[in-house]
């Protein structure tokens, strides 16, 4: 059985990611190279302090993996 590109590509956390606590993660902006590390940790709720309105891919992606994106 092959497995896809995307499978073999390296997990790419966001720049600054860390863990603050178990479940409990802070990093900057995420981009769509980040979207398949992100998908790992289970997200229920992003939380943004910056005063940029997210990229469409970051409204995108939380939609459709049923995350809470709060600005």
């Amino acid at each position: 059985m092959k497995s896809s590109n995307t499978e073999n590509k390296p997990l790419i956390p966001p720049p600054a990611f860390g863990i603050v606590e178990q479940g409990l993660y802070r990093s900057s902006i995420p981009y769509k190279e980040h979207f398949r590390f992100l998908r790992t940790l289970n997200l229920k709720t992003i939380i943004s302090l910056c005063q940029e309105i997210p990229s469409k891919p970051v409204t995108v992606f939380c939609t459709s993996h049923n995350i809470n994106f709060v600005k």
